[in-house]
């Protein structure tokens, strides 16, 4: 017998394609979030100019986890965004390309997201979300 398997990994998971004996098959093999995260989520953050509201919506469009943050009166929609098992990645890089480094990782756990956010000058910071929808 020979298998021949030809796939890509990408941030949802493994696509392509298997070959058995000659027979053609496709392959996909998709990472899930254990924990469900879609909706919306809330925080405050200290800044060096005072404590500020942030606002994390999380949405799925054509398949895809996407989110939109507000940060006192700014929203943008945030273009880097990963969750697999109970964990979550979020980078603020806008749809413009107008890179803002503040990074966020945390783990979800049905009505709360805990971790740490790097923020421009480098320093780490603790996080607690909760969920309001």
């Amino acid at each position: 017998r020979s298998l021949t398997i030809t796939a890509s990994l990408d941030e949802f998971g493994l696509v392509g394609d298997a070959n058995l004996d000659g027979n053609s098959f496709a392959l996909i093999a998709r990472r899930q979030p254990t924990a469900p995260i879609l909706g919306t989520w809330q925080w405050q953050e200290q800044t060096e100019f005072g404590a500020v509201g942030v606002t994390l919506r999380l949405f799925r469009k054509r398949g895809r986890l996407q989110a939109t943050m507000r940060r006192g009166n700014n929203s943008h929609h945030l273009l880097h965004v990963y969750a697999w098992g109970d964990s979550l990645y979020l980078s603020e890089a806008t749809e413009l390309g107008v890179p803002t480094p503040n990074t966020y990782q945390g783990r979800i756990n049905h009505r709360t997201i805990e971790g740490s956010w790097i923020d421009r000058n480098r320093r780490k910071h603790r996080w607690q979300a909760r969920r309001m929808q």
